[in-house]
């Protein structure tokens, strides 16, 4: 959706997918290196050029996708969220996410 508005789309999923990553094996049966995922993750954050973030739905509930947002609040990016924040599931915090 955001490639055909035109803008330039940097996808963690897709580049763990390129980095060898199996979504259908358990990250510590396939030797993923997760900390090594994240922290290209962020180096992506941190670039001049980046202006936003998406969420995607449950992003409440992963570590790197919290991490991500909580980055991206800290340094001032926008941030967008395919639906609708869970007031119900989550508290909000501006940086983070917890369950109830």
């Amino acid at each position: 959706m955001w490639r055909e508005r035109g803008y330039d789309v940097v996808s963690p999923a897709e580049h763990d997918l390129q980095m060898g990553f199996n979504p259908e094996i358990a990250t510590d049966e396939q030797g993923f290196d997760v900390q090594a995922a994240l922290r290209w993750d962020i180096e992506q954050l941190l670039s001049p050029d980046m202006e936003a973030i998406y969420m995607l739905d449950g992003w409440e509930a992963s570590f790197g996708a919290s991490t991500e947002h909580a980055v991206a609040a800290g340094i001032g990016l926008e941030r967008f969220y395919e639906t609708p924040k869970d007031e119900a599931r989550y508290i909000y915090r501006e940086h983070t996410a917890v369950a109830r």
